[in-house]
Parts: C-alpha cells; structure tokens; sequence
C-alpha cells in the first residue's frame, strides 16, 4: 500500500488536524482501512490520536526524511550556500565602501583641508579669508545642494580657490561633496535653487 502514511514525518504530521486524524480512526479510509467507530469508542480513538502524534520527529527520522525527500535538502543547502553568498558580497561592499572614503579622504587632505581645515570648519584660514564657508554648520549646508558644491570644487571660487577641474575628476569632486555633507549632521538638500558654497 503506497499511500500509508508514515507517522514519523514531519510533513505529514503538519497535514492532517486531531479532529481530521480521530475522523479517519473512526470513519475509516476507503477498503485499505476500516471503520472502527462500532469497534472502539470516541476517548479511544482520542487516545490513538495521541499515539500516532507520539511518532513525531526525531533527529534520526529527520535524517531519513531528508533522504526521501531531497527537494527540501537540496533547498536547505541552496539557502545556506546563497546566504554566505550574500554575507561575502556584504563584506566586500563594506570594505570597497571603506576604501572609497579612506581615497575621498585623502582627496580633501590633498585639495581641501589647507584652506577648509581637515575638521571643516575652516577656521585655519578664518584669519585672512573670513568668507570661508564652516562645512559643520548644518545653516550652510541646508542652503546648498551636492550639485552646487561639485560645481564650486570643479570650477573654484575665485582666486582664493582656484578650479580643481583637470586634476579631479567629476566622480571625485561628486565623493568630496558627500563627504563635505559628512562634516554636518543634516542630510544633503534636494532643491536645485539655493545660494552657492
């Protein structure tokens, strides 16, 4: 008899409830199991439900399981083997992400920090250049956008800050500018309309 299911199984054990499992002891199943409701009565057919639960998994028969089953196997493993996946290109992206900010890093030692004080708040020049904008001042950095800051580095601001375009390029002077936001607790403003750094 094919169909006779095997009550250690997991996956069967989760099919059928205790009502439906007592209906069957009772009502029978077809010509391969009988009725038993003239033969037993109702507690007892409850007890026999407690019994056939009692083979419910163990390790072993999990093992077992998972031979004749190799679907739900070949899917645990698939799962574990694309979860390292996923936590290897995780920490690739953080550490390419550290890489980026260490290089922006020393793109504004190199261009900037002179001028803007490796702090950015400008005050190594405040002397002689009162102008120069405090990139920690959350007020500054809400009156301008990425765009207009990129703009400022690329084509400069005057003979006190001369164009960096030609020795940096659009990516790089786009990775100061996030990392001039940095200087602030605010997030980057999205209008397009406001004052330039």
């Amino acid at each position: 008899m094919p169909d006779v299911p095997d009550f250690t199984f997991a996956s069967w054990q989760a099919q059928p409830s205790d009502a439906q499992l007592q209906a069957s002891i009772l009502k029978g199943k077809g010509d391969d199991m009988p009725a038993f409701a003239e033969k037993i009565k109702e507690a007892q057919a409850r007890d026999l439900v407690i019994h056939v639960r009692a083979f419910a998994q163990t390790k072993k028969n999990l093992k077992e399981e998972k031979k004749q089953d190799p679907g739900s196997s070949d899917f645990e493993e698939r799962f574990a083997r694309l979860q390292k996946e996923m936590d290897e290109l995780r920490r690739r992206s953080r550490e390419l992400s550290q890489s980026a900010r260490t290089a922006t890093a020393k793109l504004f030692q190199k261009h900037c920090s002179k001028c803007h004080s490796a702090d950015g708040s400008g005050s190594r020049a405040r002397d002689r250049l009162p102008e120069i904008p405090d990139f920690t001042d959350s007020a500054w950095q809400a009156r301008r956008t990425d765009q207009q800051i990129q703009s400022s580095i690329l084509h400069g601001k005057g003979k006190e800050m001369p164009p960096t375009r030609g020795k940096l390029n659009e990516k790089q002077a786009g990775d100061l500018a996030s990392y001039i936001r940095r200087f602030a607790a605010n997030e980057a403003p999205t209008a397009t309309e406001k004052s330039p750094p």
